[in-house]
């Protein structure tokens, strides 16, 4: 038996309208809004309309990007522009800085040098971190470190100078690596760091890398601190961010750079709405990769 619309052979049941046997519901619908249109009937014509209507509103989700990762150095709006992002969505907003923030809180805490490769990944693996979405709070999550809310504390100085020393150790990375994947395993995910689109999800759907100059990133950082009450100089938190431009970018394991295949766009003269907006048109247009996420 062959459909009576596109002439396929029919597999099951067939769909009935007007006394004709359909492949599928599209065909169906298809029919009936030609029919409708030569009969006049308007319920009709208004059902495969909506049958339509349903059809591009799927073909957008399949279309719309579901894995992505943002990337660039300190202070380029990464954050900022990840969250606003995730809400339109819909999905989940992981700031991977967070984490390498919130263990380099609590190293300081208990007195460990950053740059201890024993005890510091030690801390890491037995850390119990949680990062929860938080529309109250100016980040747009909460980070709870063995039952403490340190979202704030994560972002003293004296985390900022030292973070780059423990996210630049190879076993650290690995342990954080895993539970970002993991996280990203849950479904439709907005992921921000350094090495995501390159490291910790190279299937990702879409992969965008922010940049800005140093001083305009630095005066980004600046305002930010000031308006969360922390007493600094401009000169000084431009020193420190170009550090860590320097130690990101030239550490062996994991160095901050696009990956191949990243959208670059430049926020220098750009407002953050703008920004979320390019890169949401990007997510649009993108298709879903069938790239499954590494697990290693």
């Amino acid at each position: 038996m062959k459909c009576a619309l596109c002439r396929e052979e029919i597999q099951g049941e067939p769909f009935k309208y007007k006394g004709k046997d359909y492949c599928c519901q599209a065909c169906a619908f298809e029919a009936s809004v030609r029919i409708g249109s030569m009969c006049g009937s308007s319920a009709t014509v208004e059902a495969g309309m909506r049958y339509q209507r349903g059809l591009t509103e799927a073909r957008e989700e399949i279309r719309m990007a579901q894995t992505i990762a943002i990337d660039g150095p300190v202070a380029v709006g990464k954050s900022s522009v990840g969250k606003s992002l995730a809400a339109r969505l819909g999905y989940n907003f992981v700031d991977t800085g967070a984490m390498y923030r919130a263990l380099t809180w609590k190293a300081l805490q208990l007195g460990i040098d950053p740059n201890d490769e024993r005890k510091v990944p030690e801390l890491a693996g037995r850390m119990q971190l949680e990062i929860a979405p938080d529309s109250a709070s100016t980040s747009g999550y909460r980070v709870l470190l063995d039952g403490r809310d340190v979202t704030s504390d994560i972002r003293a100085p004296a985390v900022e100078a030292a973070v780059s020393f423990v996210s630049r150790i190879p076993e650290v990375r690995r342990k954080l690596v895993a539970r970002q994947r993991e996280m990203a395993g849950r479904g439709k995910v907005v992921m921000v760091g350094r090495d995501i689109g390159t490291i910790v999800l190279p299937g990702a759907d879409l992969k965008v890398f922010l940049t800005a100059s140093p001083e305009q990133r630095a005066v980004r950082r600046y305002k930010e601190l000031e308006q969360s009450g922390k007493v600094v100089d401009c000169e000084s938190v431009l020193r420190e961010l170009k550090a860590r431009d320097t130690i990101d970018s030239t550490r062996e394991d994991s160095p901050l750079k696009p990956a191949p295949d990243a959208r670059t766009i430049d926020t220098s003269d750009l407002s953050l709405e703008q920004v979320v907006d390019r890169v949401y048109e990007l997510a649009r247009n993108a298709k879903c990769s069938s790239k499954r996420l590494p697990t290693e």
